[in-house]
């Protein structure tokens, strides 16, 4: 009986011995495979389902309300322009006859071409993309040669097919060159590249 009590004190000795050797040497113990803990979650791709981006101004009083710009880029997941060539729709009345709204898609981003809205109302201007898609980032380039504060207060939202608003923007800053939006950020946010 003494011999079976000395053996188990010895194989407890031995035992803690290791444990204790092992937690020296940076190890932990282990008792035995462990599940794999909650991985984080993937970082934003974009906004998804988008089918139309809109670009409105609140101001009610034309001139006041006019929304002209160069030039809107709306790229998906892949880093692709999708907004090029598309369907542009504004208001509240016709586009101005110097800037059809067929420019704001058309990549060309030269002094005097440029989308221009007209009459008095809600002012914006409305990309159809075709279809749904996931935009990771839009830059708008302004105006070059006239006019640049005509995005004061000018917030961006984005729609479904349905025309939910998926995600609308802060308004941007006035009078600048080019407006960044990058919605794989965790806060998405403008950034500006000055006149």
């Amino acid at each position: 009986m003494n011999a079976l009590i000395i053996g188990i004190v010895l194989f407890i000795i031995i035992v803690v011995g290791i444990v204790v050797y092992n937690m020296m040497n940076g190890d932990e113990p282990s008792l035995g495979p462990s599940a794999p803990g909650p991985s984080a979650p993937p970082p934003p791709k974009g906004v998804t389902d988008v089918k139309y981006v809109r670009l409105e101004r609140p101001s009610t009083d034309y001139p006041n309300n006019i929304i002209n710009l160069s030039e809107v880029e709306v790229f998906d997941e892949n880093d692709v322009n999708v907004a090029s060539g598309k369907t542009v729709t504004g208001g509240p009345g016709n586009a101005h006859s110097a800037g059809p709204f067929t420019r704001l898609v058309d990549e060309n981003k030269t002094s005097g071409n440029f989308a221009h809205t007209t009459g008095s109302g809600l002012s914006f201007m409305q990309i159809d993309l075709g279809t749904a898609t996931t935009v990771k980032k839009i830059v708008i380039t302004n105006r070059l040669n006239c006019c640049q504060v005509r995005t004061e207060n000018m917030k961006v939202k984005l729609l479904s097919a349905d025309n939910t608003v998926l995600k609308t923007t802060d308004a941007v800053n006035k009078g600048q060159k080019e407006m960044t939006i990058d919605f794989t950020a965790t806060n998405p946010t403008w950034e500006y590249l000055p006149m």
